[in-house]
Order: structure tokens, then sequence, then C-alpha cells
């Protein structure tokens, strides 16, 4: 998401919030593709989320202004995804993504100040919902990070290393959740680098915050009630009857490119 987008869709700072949690259990496990599989288990049992969080975003330098929205999010399954923000009972914006398509919602003095916000915004509900959910761990290579002035030792003393195409992670021997992951596009090689922390909640391990580092800034995620797996209101995923599809928002650009 661009920075001068992301300057209009904030308009209030606020001081951000520590927290802390306690650690995660220690997870036994012998081979690699034990650890494969523990990581696979762990993603397929989180069905849904239901969280509160706040979105912190830092401009990079020399501005490196930072603001921050309210936020509710709710997913289910890996093509369900909702992210609706505010500012003092404001709707700033309201995300949508289901099978029939993505939604969106954009504040009126948004849009007049940024006319390319509802792509951006587009945008943005694709990669949340992918990168919360987390990548494809079945078909990583996996690799151990060994220390090349103490090796040979026991490798999860120290971590795994995940590998995609574009991607790649690092993971926690002791508790395999992963502590860094970096994402890079095929389209505008550019990377990004996310740095989550986890909490145990009631029905499984999930975020507690997850801070994006890329040519955008810094854009973090805190996250407080949350709910793994419990029941979703009916109408969550319904879009808002003035929401926009995406679709049309392309069609309606390519015919503002072709006008004379």
């Amino acid at each position: 998401m661009k920075p001068g987008v992301i300057l209009l869709l904030l308009a209030c700072v606020l001081p951000g919030c520590v927290t802390t949690a306690p650690p995660l259990p220690t997870v036994e496990w012998d081979t690699l593709e034990d650890a494969r599989q523990i990581l696979i288990d762990r993603q397929n049992a989180i069905e849904s989320v239901q969280a509160q969080l706040k979105l912190k975003i830092t401009t990079p330098p020399p501005e490196s202004e930072t603001n921050t929205l309210d936020a509710a999010l709710v997913m289910q399954g890996d093509d369900r995804f909702r992210l609706r923000a505010w500012k003092l009972n404001q709707t700033i914006f309201d995300l949508t993504a289901t099978p029939d398509g993505t939604f969106i919602v954009a504040n009126e003095e948004m849009k007049k100040r940024a006319p390319e916000a509802e792509h951006d915004l587009a945008e943005l509900a694709d990669q949340l919902n992918g990168l919360l959910r987390g990548p494809n761990f079945s078909d990583a290579q996996l690799f151990r990070i060994e220390p090349a002035e103490r090796f040979p030792l026991d490798f999860r003393d120290y971590g795994l290393y995940a590998e995609w195409e574009r991607s790649s992670a690092r993971i926690d021997a002791n508790t395999l959740a992963p502590y860094e992951f970096y994402l890079s596009s095929a389209q505008t090689n550019q990377a990004v680098v996310l740095n989550p922390e986890y909490s145990e909640y009631t029905n499984g391990i999930w975020y507690r915050t997850v801070t994006a580092t890329g040519d955008f800034g810094t854009v973090e995620m805190t996250f407080r009630d949350v709910e793994l797996n419990g029941e979703l209101n009916p109408r969550a995923f319904r879009p808002p009857r003035r929401a926009v599809r995406v679709e049309v928002l392309a069609a309606s650009s390519a015919a503002e490119q072709d006008s004379p």
C-alpha cells in the first residue's frame, strides 16, 4: 500500500500499546518431516478467526509519521476475509473478500483526496488474506540452521529455514513458530519482511502482533479479543449495500484511460 494512501486513510496519531504474553509451549519433534506436519496441522486447525485490532502505520523517512486506526477482522477458510477500519465511529474503509469477489467501501473524503485509494485497498485485501493465513508449508523446502562456527550441533537448538520460490521463513526450533517471513513480488521486485509474535488461545496458536516492513514503511497489527473457530455472524461476509466490486473498479479505470 502506498505511503500517500496510508496517510489519507489514517488521521489520528495515538501512542502504540505494548503487550506481553506467556511463552508458547515447546513442541517435540525429531525429523524435518515431523516439523513440517506440525506446521501444517497447526494451520489447518484454524478454521475461522474473529478479532479486534489496532493498525499502526509509520511512513518511511524522512517523514516517519505514525498513524493508527481501530479495526475488526473476520476470516474463514482460505477465501473469506473482512477487515473494517474506523476512526471515531466513522468507517474509513471496509474490505470484504469472498468466492463471489472482493468488495470495497471507502470513505468519500479519502476517495476525493486519493482517486486510486479503492484500487490500493483491493490489493491490500488480497495480500492480507494470504499473509494472515500463512504460507503453504506442504510445498516448502525445509532446512536446518547451523551456525558455522559451532557446527555440527543439534539443529533444534537453533531453528529451521523454510524456502519457497520467492519467499522464505525462519522458524523457532523449540516452538515451531515462524518469527520472520521474507516475501518478494515478481511483479514489482519489492520485498516485505514480516515479524509475527504469537499467543496461545483457547483453540490454537495465532498472532498477537504482526509487523510488516517494506518500501511503504512499517505496518503493525496488534490483535485483541481473538476468537478462533467460534460461531460467526451469518452476515459477517455480506458486503454493505454501497460496496463496490473490484471488477467494476477495474473497468471504470480502464474506461478513463481509454477516454480522449
